[in-house]
């Protein structure tokens, strides 16, 4: 990474902190990064298991309006019990399938730029 300064605003012996000071911004975004992935990841478990139980409950409802009822509406509940289920199903898939990639591409990015060569030179 090449940064352009004016004469004026170079002191001399702040080369070194410019780039340390890029190096450590970087750094810091790739930990925070880090941090929100992995917390990321935890609501997205979290909200597996909610979905599970959710859809594990609406089989069993299913069963039940099964068993107990016959005809027209014992056939919409089971298959809006059915949809329900997997409809809840929606969102912990969606992180671990796809909401989670830019947040590591992100990481990624973070960590490079925290050890790219940074020159400062006078213009």
């Amino acid at each position: 990474m090449i940064i352009h300064l004016p004469a004026d605003q170079l002191q001399e012996g702040s080369v070194p902190d410019l780039a340390q000071a890029i190096h450590n911004y970087f750094a810091y975004r790739m930990n925070e990064t880090r941090r929100r992935l992995k917390f990321f990841f935890r609501d997205g478990r979290i909200a597996l298991v909610v979905a599970l139980v959710f859809l594990l409950g609406c089989i069993l409802l299913r069963q039940v309006a099964l068993a107990v009822g016959q005809g027209v509406w014992a056939q919409i509940v089971d298959e809006g019990l059915y949809i329900v289920g997997w409809v809840a199903m929606w969102r912990p898939l969606e992180i671990f399938l796809y909401d989670w990639r830019p947040i590591w591409h992100r990481l990624r990015l973070f960590a490079k730029l925290a050890t790219v060569p940074v020159v400062v030179r006078m213009t």
